[in-house]
């Protein structure tokens, strides 16, 4: 039909603070408007990043990185539906924030 819903989940950089976090998501939120019209709905829930997320974060200058940046994730559509996030087999996701 023509409503659109989306429900994610926003990793930012946990030195950010949720002012920061805050205003990425309302950005982010106009632009979903922006691309589907004001009937959609979308759902973001803001986390902050983890020791395991370094690996594929590309944020310049961090200074809480406990890894080098090895690569950033691929959005296939596969990989979105997948609970096998950044590569770690779903049964670590169970319950964790650190990935």
């Amino acid at each position: 039909g023509a409503h659109v819903h989306i429900d994610l989940h926003l990793v930012f950089p946990r030195f950010w603070g949720f002012e920061r976090a805050h205003e990425a998501t309302v950005h982010l939120e106009g632009a979903v408007r922006d691309a589907f019209g004001n009937e959609s709905e979308i759902m973001v829930h803001m986390e902050p990043c983890t020791p395991r997320s370094c690996a594929f974060c590309d944020v310049a200058e961090c200074p809480v990185r406990s890894d080098v940046f090895r690569r950033r994730q691929e959005w296939t559509a596969d990989a979105i539906a997948s609970l096998n996030r950044h590569g770690i087999p779903s049964s670590t996701n169970a319950d964790s924030r650190d990935v």
